[in-house]
């Protein structure tokens, strides 16, 4: 799952294509265009997720702060050992809530399956 920003009409202006791809068959699950990268608009993606092929086991996608708290990367291993944690963003509640799995990836070559399909 991701989000592209790119000049899509032509206009000058930038569309952010929200869009989330099933691993397994390589097929678009989900689709939203807004104005800008959106928690609205991977909502309605994951809407159109459930509502057609019921609620996934996991969500890949990057560390956008929609996605994982930017907060995260700063508890030590120390703060980790004694329980600390770091509030979940309401994308990771609403997915905790559903039971769905949120992966980040690690890396530009593992996020960037959505751009690769859009050519951008």
């Amino acid at each position: 799952m991701n989000a592209t920003p790119f000049e899509w009409f032509g206009t000058n202006e930038k569309f952010a294509f929200h869009g989330a791809i099933d691993d397994a068959t390589g097929k678009i699950v989900g689709l939203y265009l807004a104005k800008n990268e959106c928690l609205q608009g991977y909502f309605e993606v994951i809407w159109q997720i459930v509502n057609k092929h019921g609620i996934p086991a996991s969500i890949y996608a990057d560390r956008h702060s929609i996605f994982l708290s930017q907060n995260a990367s700063r508890l030590t291993i120390e703060e980790q050992l004694q329980g600390k944690v770091v509030n979940d963003t309401q994308f990771g509640r609403a997915m905790k809530e559903l039971g769905i799995t949120l992966i980040p990836a690690r890396s530009p070559q593992a996020k960037g399956r959505v751009e690769r399909l859009w050519e951008t």
